[in-house]
């Protein structure tokens, strides 16, 4: 269900629906589903219709998108000798409150961060818990701590993987503990995990997220994933010196 409404909200926005592809990834499974965004958007609204009203808002008046924005606060946590990491958070609708939350995965480029997820977050109305961590480097302008490679390594996607996961222990999984062990929570959503979404090139976050925590993330869903050959090929040594040195 969340699948589906998260990515309804995905295509209102979108202004081109072919720029899209959707993968979803059972954690426990090797089967990798690719479909065009065409045929999944179709599916989808087929499946949003039948499942009754979802009050996901394309283009909201500009007083409601101000009351949107209010819903979404800047929160910190920390992780190893990062002291300030950043994370969006919008706070479930009513009766929403005790549903699996939604992790969002930013893709990484010159000057992007949790912001990239503002106007998908905006425009879900009746969302479970919904959080868009600042991956570690990005953010700053949230006030997140800046990395420094001549002072502290990383190791990419597991660095990243890792600083998500420090996000789910020490926030998500406290507030929902119950949610994920204890089945049903009377609005028919099955305790079991969460929702992740990777975006682009970040596709090898999300991945490596629900391979290593198959008991909290429940699914997994990417988009504008890379293909599985550039997933899978390891960036040669040559190449990632000239891009760290440019």
């Amino acid at each position: 269900k969340e699948a589906t409404m998260t990515w309804n909200a995905f295509c209102r926005i979108a202004n081109n629906y072919y720029l899209f592809l959707l993968v979803l990834i059972h954690p426990q499974s090797t089967c990798y589903a690719f479909k065009t965004v065409k045929t999944c958007t179709h599916n989808f609204s087929l499946a949003l219709k039948s499942s009754g009203n979802t009050s996901i808002t394309a283009n909201p008046s500009p007083s409601t998108r101000e009351g949107l924005e209010s819903q979404i606060s800047i929160e910190r946590y920390e992780h190893n000798t990062f002291k300030n990491l950043t994370y969006l958070y919008k706070k479930p609708a009513p009766g929403r409150e005790n549903a699996k939350p939604i992790i969002l995965i930013h893709p990484v480029g010159i000057g992007l961060s949790s912001w990239f997820w503002k106007k998908v977050m905006n425009d879900y109305h009746d969302n479970p818990p919904i959080y868009a961590p600042d991956l570690i480097g990005c953010g700053i302008h949230h006030g997140a701590d800046a990395w420094k490679p001549d002072e502290c390594g990383l190791f990419f996607p597991l660095s990243w993987v890792e600083g998500v996961e420090a996000l789910l222990e020490a926030v998500v999984m406290p507030r929902w503990r119950e949610t994920f062990f204890v089945g049903s929570n009377g609005n028919g959503d099955v305790g079991g995990g969460f929702l992740v979404v990777a975006q682009g090139g970040l596709a090898p976050v999300g991945i490596m997220l629900a391979k290593r925590n198959p008991s909290q993330i429940h699914a997994l869903m990417l988009t504008s994933p890379p293909t599985y050959k550039d997933i899978t090929t390891p960036i040669p040594q040559s190449e990632l010196e000239r891009n760290y040195n440019f």
